[in-house]
């Protein structure tokens, strides 16, 4: 078995706004992970999300912090869990984690001030107007050797446990799972929020790679 830190794409719906100590935050639901196959860019073949794995504790994605982009250390994409990192990239936090269907959902709230501070009221500007903006999860994730087929999608290992770590608003960029397949912030919205996790993109690196 193999620890690792993956970084997912994901989706999220209409939104509204809410004070929190004493200032507006806008708050984005957000659908983050869905069972199914994924295919990591540096990973050698597709994988399996299982929903039991992606149902187990879905609690723990609260209060972890939201981010511009992914941190980066020495070249490579890191944890976000250090203070030194939430002061260059933070931009608010994951509350109401939960699981609706196949899906892991939660509720973002991000501060303007912060996207302000760094350089981002484009993004921000986005998604006040409802605009498609990717995100982009990152998880530790233990997974195991696996050979099977799952609708069709073959895969040869399966996710046992994730342990979230952030997750990343990336108003620039997309993944595999682009705008144009259902991906992206203020997408929920549209149908209820489906969305489909037959060609997710992700990166991952070794845990315990850590900002500094």
């Amino acid at each position: 078995m193999t620890t690792e830190l993956r970084f997912l794409r994901a989706t999220s719906s209409a939104l509204h706004t809410a004070q929190h100590n004493g200032r507006e935050h806008l708050v984005v639901p957000v659908v983050a992970l869905m069972e199914g196959v994924i295919h990591a860019v540096n990973a050698p073949t597709a994988e399996l999300v299982p929903l039991a794995t992606l149902s187990e504790k879905p609690e723990r994605w609260n209060e972890k912090p939201v981010v511009l982009g992914h941190p980066m250390r020495a070249g490579r994409q890191c944890s976000a869990n250090d203070p030194e990192v939430l002061d260059k990239h933070g931009l608010g936090f994951i509350r109401e984690a939960r699981i609706v269907g196949s899906k892991l959902m939660c509720d973002v709230w991000l501060d303007p001030k912060r996207f302000e501070t760094l350089g981002a009221k484009t993004a921000l500007d986005k998604l006040r107007a409802g605009e498609l903006v990717d995100v982009s999860v990152g998880a530790y994730v233990t997974t195991a050797s696996a050979h099977d087929e799952w609708q069709g999608k073959r895969y040869s290992a399966k996710w046992t446990q994730i342990v979230p770590d952030h997750l990343a608003l990336l108003p620039h960029t997309s993944g595999a799972c682009s705008l144009s397949m259902g991906c992206g912030a203020n997408r929920a919205a549209e149908g209820g929020g489906a969305m489909s996790w037959k060609a997710v993109s992700y990166t991952h690196l070794t845990l315990p790679t850590i900002c500094s």
